[in-house]
């Protein structure tokens, strides 16, 4: 089953992710790199559709200011990814 999933971070942004769920006991989390997004990513689509196939669940979600996500890129730091 694959679902939208939001929730708030410590600043209040919304950010919202896309669980594979497989109903396995572990979770792969796919994190974006700077400037990309972990959601819409052909490759981390990919990925996620792979470990679901061998049954393991991922959860793939931007971080604030990328993709999907609530947010300003212009002020995302490293820090503020954390």
């Amino acid at each position: 089953m694959t679902k939208l999933v939001e929730f708030n971070n410590k600043n209040g942004d919304v950010l919202r992710g896309v669980l594979n769920d497989a109903k396995s006991d572990h979770v792969v989390i796919f994190a974006h790199g700077f400037e990309r997004t972990a959601v819409t990513e052909k490759k981390f689509k990919d990925l996620a559709d792979a470990l679901f196939d061998v049954g393991i669940s991922s959860f793939r979600f931007d971080t604030t200011g990328a993709g999907l996500s609530d947010g300003d890129f212009k002020y995302m730091t490293v820090a503020s990814m954390t």
